[in-house]
């Protein structure tokens, strides 16, 4: 494999590659046409590992590549089963409805026999929230009050860089 004039082996690629952070790994991947062919699935099937735990990543890899609706079907089911709880304000606890948030404006389809009812209860807000472009969905998200840790005010009680929708 060349790289500019230098020629790599195949195993030092995929050394490098391993060694990439998650966030460097698309990068290192739209180098060439070899990389993208050689990494493109593999990269495609990391968002399974980002659902509910890096939202940052989730949304990159959800914009950046194309998901057949099983996949984010799939992912719709895994997201609703796993769903973390925030704190705000030192007494409520929110659900984290950004992973939700991304799958349903993505056209995910969520079964309503298995998912919880009062998590089908905030999804269907979600729905009901969908607009034409996301703009006007985020200031509907912003007057729904059930979806209060979407909005753009919520202030969560952890350490971390929260990122907003």
């Amino acid at each position: 494999m060349e790289f500019s004039d230098i020629f790599l082996p195949e195993n030092i690629i995929f050394i490098i590659y391993e060694k990439l952070y998650n966030n460097n790994n698309i990068i290192f991947s739209h180098i060439n046409n070899y990389t993208y062919n050689t990494f493109k699935k593999i990269n495609k099937y990391k968002i399974f590992t980002f659902i509910n735990n890096n939202y940052k990543l989730f949304r990159q890899y959800l914009n950046i590549y194309n998901y057949s609706q099983s996949d984010l079907n799939t992912l719709g089911l895994l997201s609703s089963f796993n769903m973390k709880t925030i704190k705000s304000n030192m007494l409520y606890n929110y659900y984290d409805l950004r992973y939700i948030f991304e799958l349903v404006y993505n056209n995910c389809v969520f079964y309503t026999n298995i998912i919880d009812d009062k998590i089908l209860y905030i999804i269907n807000n979600i729905q009901n929230c969908k607009s034409f472009n996301k703009f006007e969905t985020i200031l509907n998200i912003n007057r729904n009050f059930v979806l209060y840790s979407l909005h753009y005010n919520f202030k969560p009680d952890i350490n971390i860089d929260w990122v907003y929708i």
